[in-house]
């Protein structure tokens, strides 16, 4: 791990990936940074969403449904620091890299707003078992927000692109929510359900794209559990469009993934169907069931 990072607590004799923050950089780091910064100039500015009283990043719950209840609200905001830095260490602090990462996501961030998803609906059509991508109500051991992802059985041919691709938007602008400019989020990847018939090559590589592009440095672990044989086979793929970084963050297991989760998350929070002790498992949904609020969306593989 490089010495001029946070180092964040190990839990079980292994080193996170090295995660960056304003308080951590060096002094050389910390002038690229404010180089990037006025090479942006004044103008550098986008349309975020924000929520008020935003959840804090202390271990413990998170208030979903309060969470839903707070009034959302959109302005125009200069590039802050925190912002900056994800795209810096994303292009290894090399400045011009950086800046140039830096105005193309603004110009798209200005075009497609992003932000506009969270209050969109979370149903699809063409879905055949319903499975949910979910913010699980607890945070793990570093004060991160938790994503549960679990494939679902659907109709790739009855699926609207745009539709999709509002959903995509909507996880990314939610982890913001929860994790602020700078903040990363930990996941665990259900790959149980994942086939042939769902796995949707293209899309995949547009939601890649998407978020190592638009939203790097989010990510700060993944977890993949139930990988089956058809997911080994994909992974083999996928993996090659990912960054070194990012795909040092993703860790895969055949198994429920408690031996790895356990590193991340203390067992009283690790939900019981991945070896845990938590009884909270809003996961089931009821099939057929109409959900709407901004807790879900349907996740497509």
């Amino acid at each position: 791990m490089a010495d001029n990072a946070s180092s964040q607590p190990s839990t079980g004799g292994e080193d996170l990936v090295e995660f960056y923050d304003i308080d951590s950089l060096n002094e050389k780091q910390s002038e690229k940074l404010k180089l990037l910064l006025d090479s942006l100039g004044e103008d550098r500015t986008i349309v975020k969403l924000s929520l008020i009283d935003t959840p804090n990043s202390a271990v413990g719950v998170i208030d979903i449904k309060k969470f839903r209840k707070k009034n959302l609200s959109s302005s125009r905001v200069t590039i802050s620091a925190p912002l900056a830095l994800r795209f810096l260490v994303a292009r290894a602090f090399e400045v011009e890299d950086a800046a140039v990462m830096l105005r193309e996501f603004c110009e798209w961030y200005d075009v497609e707003q992003p932000f506009n998803a969270v209050q969109l609906t979370r149903s699809l059509p063409g879905v055949v078992d319903r499975k949910e991508i979910n913010w699980w109500p607890h945070r793990d051991r570093f004060g991160r927000p938790v994503v549960i992802a679990i494939g679902c059985r659907h109709f790739p041919n009855l699926d609207d692109w745009d539709a999709k691709v509002q959903h995509m938007y909507w996880g990314l602008e939610t982890a913001h929510l929860l994790c602020g400019d700078g903040g990363q989020i930990f996941c665990i990847c259900d790959a149980a359900e994942l086939g042939f018939r769902n796995l949707e090559i293209e899309f995949l590589q547009h939601a890649i794209r998407t978020y190592m592009a638009n939203y790097p440095e989010r990510l700060g672990k993944c977890v993949v559990v139930n990988a089956a044989y058809i997911f080994h086979q994909g992974w083999r793929m996928v993996s090659g469009w990912l960054d070194d970084r990012t795909r040092s963050k993703i860790e895969v297991v055949d198994d429920n993934g408690y031996s790895v989760i356990r590193r991340y998350m203390e067992d009283m929070y690790i939900p019981k169907r991945y070896g845990g002790s938590c009884e909270d498992d809003i996961l089931d949904v009821p099939k057929g069931e109409e959900e709407t609020d901004t807790s879900w969306f349907s996740s497509f593989w």
